[in-house]
């Protein structure tokens, strides 16, 4: 049975396209995050995990855009 709830197969739309503002939201967290921390002079573990982090969500957007882009 069809469940009306379910975007997932809608018209005009992307797969992972509601994927795509979360990674905008960690992208802007891990930045701010570093720069905070490292302006700190604190952990400098903090300072590696919110890096990672950024750069993680940084190459999930790029990826998923070229996948989605058309041809």
């Amino acid at each position: 049975m069809n469940d009306p709830s379910d975007l997932s197969h809608a018209p005009g739309r992307r797969p992972g396209a509601a994927l795509r503002p979360l990674l905008w939201v960690l992208l802007a967290v891990g930045l701010a995050g570093n720069v905070v921390v490292s302006g700190a002079g604190a952990n400098v573990i903090a300072n590696v995990m919110l890096g990672l982090l950024t750069a993680g969500s940084a190459a999930a957007l790029i990826v998923q855009h070229y996948r989605a882009r058309r041809r």
